[in-house]
């Protein structure tokens, strides 16, 4: 009843309090960090031992089985699984919440000493799942306009904007954007100059295929030829012999033969092509490019 009296008697200083905790309130509120990726250790680990040329049943038995028991004695762990695929064998360990991974990590690899593997297999590396090293936002870039196009558009112009945008933030648009660590592009067709060499023909005329190798890198370079001082000032003396068109590609001589030159358009074709896709996005069912953008470390948003 005290309460209740007192908010009776003391009205102006009641209404000045609850002012006084509304506008402090709406304040910190308004200041509150909103992180959307909060910073979380999981506490995981992964083993990845390659062993090329091996089965599946080869790498659980070699590989698999043997990691599995070394670090099931490891202090802290819940659960261990393994995966064992051609060529690859993936154990993850994973340990009770709040447990050091620091020190886990330590442990681990103290165990991965004592395990004895093939000769041929690769020495284990030990991953560690990070969600900051996962994309916080992905944006694709599809349309009429072909895959390669589209692929120099996201490399040449959106990703360096997205680059510059650092944690004090720019403007896209009318919305203020920051904080960005990276961004990656994926999909499309990467543009590549194809030497497609006839095999008979450099047989038949005794070039090796590295001549020809050697002949490229020689032609296609940009080096420094020094410095020259003109008073006070030093300028930098450099020379540019990079390849600009295919005609250029062809015309580089590989070797003579009776005085003859033996050109690239000689023993080959050149043609413009894109490298090998290891990486098909789409969008609504059509090819896209994808930009992926992977925010700081201290950025909240």
């Amino acid at each position: 009843m005290k309460i209740v009296e007192f908010s009776t008697r003391r009205r102006v200083s009641i209404v000045m309090l609850m002012a006084t905790l509304a506008i402090f309130g709406a304040i910190s509120f308004k200041r509150l960090p909103i992180n959307l990726l909060p910073d979380i250790s999981y506490p995981t680990l992964t083993v990845r031992t390659e062993y090329p040329g091996a089965a599946p049943g080869e790498i659980e038995n070699l590989i698999s089985k043997p990691i599995e028991d070394a670090v099931s004695v490891i202090s802290n762990v819940v659960r261990v699984s393994s995966r064992s695929r051609p060529d690859v064998s993936e154990v993850v360990i994973e340990f009770a919440w709040k447990t050091n991974m620091d020190f886990a990590s330590m442990d681990v690899r103290e165990k991965l000493d004592l395990v004895n593997l093939p000769e041929d297999a690769d020495r284990p590396v030990l991953l560690r799942f990070d969600p900051s090293l996962d994309p916080i936002m992905r944006i694709c870039l599809y349309g009429d306009d072909g895959l390669i196009t589209l692929r120099i558009l996201a490399e040449d112009e959106v990703k360096p904007i997205l680059e510059s945008l650092s944690v004090e933030g720019g403007i896209i648009g009318s919305e203020a954007v920051g904080g960005v660590a990276a961004v990656r592009v994926s999909g499309g067709l990467e543009e590549e100059i194809h030497v497609e060499l006839e095999e008979a023909r450099l047989a038949s005329l005794g070039i090796p295929i590295s001549r020809v190798i050697t002949r490229l890198g020689e032609e296609n370079i940009n080096l420094t030829a020094g410095n020259i001082k003109e008073g006070e000032v030093e300028y930098i003396v450099r020379t540019f012999n990079e390849f600009k068109q295919v005609e250029e590609i062809e015309d580089v001589i590989i070797d003579f033969k009776d005085k003859a030159p033996i050109k690239i358009s000689d023993i080959g074709n050149v043609r413009k092509g894109h490298k090998e896709r290891k990486v098909i996005t789409r969008v609504n069912g059509k090819e896209s490019v994808e930009i992926a953008i992977f925010k700081e470390a201290n950025a909240i948003r």
